[in-house]
């Protein structure tokens, strides 16, 4: 379309060009009867003077032209006649007109006569040259659209210069070589063996060891510091500039609306042009209305011209035909072609993750194709998000060193050797060279990739991911199924839970934390048919029910925790099956009774229902039969009453039922003399039973944020008790009697309007000033004695060790002493 339009500006400028510089028109007068009465026999006669010679003039002609029509039978409208008419229609053959009369006479009729499309042609072929040159780069100069290619061109050289695009694109060439080779090797070894007979002497090279192309590793220092920096940088720019292109299809719809004007603007010139080439003729018949001055009133013109002009114009119209032809070819390929969406060619490498594009990112990198397609592989490098993890694992392991793993080394609660890595891009190298690492834990992390070498690390026995995906090597997943003991998936979606779990078959305890998919409320739990070791269970999520695939390693599971997130938990009979079961955590699960299934854990030790719906423990005396019962958890539920057939449960040595509604306890409550932790907190409590008394050893006890008025002095006859929690409760005196609580480390009674304390306490000689939590006012109000009391014996200084350098003198040594 561009060599077209010069075309056509060279059209314009030659056709203008010749106007000017060539004779405009060459006219011939006419006789007829008007001309006749002002006509003379000599070319300077005045007219006068050829008036009174007409009849001498009319003789001559009619000797002269004896073959011609007479004058007086010419038609009046001169249409049909031809220059040679006009030669031999004046008086003996010759106009009696000078020189300067028929310069005159050409210009008037050039005015007059010529019509206006010939003469102003060039200068409309001009103007629509430029009308389509200016609409194929309007959008090239559009803001809004001019930007976005302008920042795409930098972009595009900065890729096509950029040292990591053809490191990439070598080793993705020689992958795929690498590929091919070992395809053809896997062939010919397949071939039958009748097919592969060699002559004697020869050697068979399908016999001797398969030589592999040797794949381009490229190491970190063939791309230096800055290169990894400004490739990142390149990253950065493109993933910018795709989020903001893809948002909209402002070029696009410019382009095509660009392309549509151009088309009508072609045709209303096709139209137009083609009405008047007719108009455009050699013969031209004048009348200037200058009779007065020359004498004669009709003139053919000749426009000298015409010819070219014609043939110039048939040239212009088959220009813009096709220019014409190109636009509805454009427009064909923009509306059927799907230019809003564009996909990479896959190949088989690490360049096969590119995403689809669209909008005005796609229609762009459809032109460029056009252009040519090596830009857009080039490009594809920088869309690629292994490409990308490649680079940043390069920088990711320049940045790491070993020393910098072991400075990121902590201490967990069990004393063991933890890495916590996050948001990084991969597991540095330098991880698996620090072989002290007993615990990993990789936190929001992007590609994350476990290599072979990760066998060196021969203390780790646990992992920890959260919301990442973990892809691990055959050989390093066998390696971490003998070595593993613990595995805690933390997830959002089913993406990252890894598939590789089942074969982690020396797994003994797997933590699954995320919710489950809304539209089945299920989590398929495949993998728990391989653990046959695992031992402890946890699943925080939102299920309907308990996963069928538990059954799996129901008769060896010690431990199953689900923490539901307040939806309803059904179809709990299956619990039963869990007989080895010593620990069970419902939380969150929407229940409203003890499910009967529990009944049936004879070897359960622990149960936690804490934050379910109870609202009545009717059903708690069937807990007798689960003889190693020793803790209970019933926190967090609307329990309003405790009933008398608690006791049954004698072992029990942990009891929570705080944050709930009860206002008295059944005396019967307290006829268990194993109970070391009780839990009351929370509640309506306005008295406590003095049956208390027999829980004889008792050392944790929680009343706090109940409405107690007094305690009981029984109270103080649990002497084993350590810790009393009596906080936000309506207390306004403490009975001396708890100096019997000689055992008593920690006492809270802040949020009580007390005035103040007896002087007994002092009497509980491992109660400090810092283990008494009390108001700050009254705190103040102290007796002095009692302050005294409580820091007469004062916590022995920490240890003091004292290092003396081994080659220090006895003297010296002496006098540091």
């Amino acid at each position: 379309m561009d060599y077209l339009a010069i075309t056509m500006l060279m059209i314009a400028v030659f056709g203008g060009t010749t106007q000017i510089y060539k004779d405009k028109t060459v006219c011939l007068p006419i006789m007829d009867p008007v001309s006749r009465r002002y006509s003379g026999t000599g070319a300077n006669s005045t007219i006068n003077s050829r008036a009174g010679t007409n009849s001498t003039m009319t003789n001559t002609t009619a000797a002269h032209n004896i073959s011609v029509r007479p004058v007086g039978s010419l038609p009046p409208d001169f249409t049909r006649l031809t220059h040679v008419d006009a030669v031999y229609a004046v008086t003996e053959g010759k106009a009696n007109l000078d020189i300067q009369q028929y310069r005159f006479v050409n210009r008037s009729c050039y005015f007059h006569a010529v019509p206006w499309f010939p003469k102003y042609f060039s200068y409309f072929i001009l103007l629509h040259t430029v009308a389509l040159m200016i609409c194929s780069n309007f959008w090239f100069r559009y803001p809004k659209t001019s930007s976005k290619m302008e920042h795409l061109i930098f972009i595009l050289e900065k890729c096509f210069e950029s040292p990591w695009t053809s490191d990439v694109l070598s080793l993705a060439v020689t992958e795929q070589s690498s590929s091919d080779n070992v395809r053809v090797q896997d062939r010919r070894k397949s071939a039958p063996a009748t097919l592969k007979a060699v002559s004697p002497g020869i050697r068979d090279s399908s016999k001797a060891g398969v030589q592999p192309n040797p794949v381009i590793q490229r190491q970190n220092e063939l791309l230096d510091k800055k290169d990894w920096e400004r490739a990142k940088a390149l990253f950065e720019k493109v993933k910018k500039f795709k989020l903001h292109v893809e948002q909209e299809d402002s070029i696009y719809k410019l382009y095509l609306g660009q392309l549509l004007l151009k088309t009508l603007q072609c045709i209303i010139v096709l139209c137009y042009f083609a009405a008047f080439v007719e108009v455009v003729t050699f013969d031209i018949i004048c009348r200037p209305g200058i009779e007065s001055v020359v004498g004669y009133r009709v003139f053919i013109c000749t426009f000298s011209i015409a010819l070219l002009l014609r043939r110039l114009l048939l040239l212009y119209l088959c220009l813009v035909g096709i220019y014409a032809l190109l636009c509805f070819r454009t427009v064909i390929w923009i509306i059927r072609t799907p230019l809003k969406q564009y996909s990479f060619e896959k190949r088989e490498s690490q360049l096969s993750d590119i995403p689809n594009v669209k909008n005005d990112f796609a229609f762009l990198l459809h032109l460029i194709d056009q252009y040519d397609p090596l830009y857009c592989k080039h490009f594809s490098t920088f869309l690629s998000e292994t490409s990308e993890k490649k680079l940043k694992l390069l920088s990711l392991n320049s940045d790491w060193t070993p020393g910098k793993v072991r400075q990121q080394l902590i201490r967990g609660s069990q004393e063991q050797l933890e890495l916590h890595l996050f948001m990084l891009t991969g597991v540095p190298e330098a991880v698996y060279d620090v072989t002290e690492i007993q615990s990993l834990t990789m936190e929001l992390c992007k590609g994350i990739s476990v290599s072979t070498k990760v066998t060196q690390l021969v203390h780790l026995e646990e992992l920890t991911i959260v919301n990442c995906i973990v892809t691990i090597k055959p050989a390093a997943l066998f390696f971490l199924s003998n070595q593993l003991h613990s595995l805690s998936v933390t997830f959002s979606n089913h993406e990252e839970v890894p598939e590789w779990i089942g074969k982690l078959t020396k797994l003994r305890s797997l933590y699954l934390t995320g919710n489950v998919n809304a539209d089945d409320k299920r989590l398929e739990l495949e993998f728990l048919k391989e653990l046959r070791y695992l031992k402890v269970f946890q699943i925080n999520s939102n299920l309907l029910k308990i996963p069928f695939n538990v059954l799996y390693v129901a008769p060896h599971l010690v431990e199953l925790s689900i923490l539901n997130n307040k939806n309803k938990l059904e179809m709990l009979h299956n619990l039963g099956s869990l007989v080895n079961l010593s620990r069970l955590t419902l939380q969150n699960c929407d229940l409203e009774i003890i499910p009967n299934g529990i009944f049936r854990l004879s070897n359960l030790q622990e149960l936690n229902l804490q934050d379910n719906e109870l609202a009545t423990v009717d059903e708690i005396e069937n807990l007798q039969r689960l003889r190693k019962l020793s803790s209970l958890n019933l926190s967090f539920n609307k329990i309003k009453s405790i009933p008398d057939s608690f006791s049954v449960i004698s072992n029990l040595e942990h009891f929570n039922v705080s944050n709930n509604m009860i206002e008295t306890l059944p005396n019967s409550m307290f006829n268990m003399p194993k109970l070391l932790h009780l839990e009351l907190n929370s509640n309506l409590l306005i008295a406590i039973p003095p049956s208390i008394k027999y829980l004889k050893n008792l050392k944790y006890l929680d009343l706090s944020s109940n409405k107690l008025e007094h305690l009981p002095d029984e109270l103080f006859q649990c002497k084993k008790l350590k810790t009393l929690k009596l906080n936000n409760n309506l207390l306004t005196s403490i009975s001396g009697k708890i100096q019997q609580c000689s055992q008593l480390l920690r006492l809270e009674l802040k949020g009580n309007p007390l005035d103040d304390l007896p002087v007994e306490i002092t009497q509980c000689s491992k109660l400090k000033q810092n283990g008494l939590i009390l108001d700050e006012y009254l705190f103040e109000a102290l007796p002095m004695q009692i302050k005294i009391g409580m820091s007469a014996n004062p916590e022995p200084p920490a240890e003091i060790r004292l290092i003396i350098p081994s080659n220090m003198p006895h003297p010296d040594l002496e006098h540091l002493v």
